[in-house]
């Protein structure tokens, strides 16, 4: 995992789980982004796992913390 962050917005505790079912398994990335800056923040969550590459906007009030999750 490589993690690059810009601004005032740290991601923290990225994880990767796993569900085996029938068809295979499924796959949910999740992290937790945190807003340290008292400005309300936009953003882009970028990444990939394997050959699958995932892209979600963000936007956080001033010192918002929330999870992140991509199935």
């Amino acid at each position: 995992v490589r993690l690059t962050e810009s601004g005032g917005v740290t991601v923290e505790d990225p994880r990767i789980t796993s569900k085996l079912g029938g068809n295979g398994a499924e796959v949910t990335i999740a992290a937790i982004v945190r807003n340290h800056s008292t400005a309300a923040v936009r953003g882009t969550l970028r990444g990939s796992f394997g050959n699958q590459s995932f892209e979600r906007a963000l936007q956080l009030k001033p010192r918002e913390t929330s999870t992140v999750e991509i199935p």
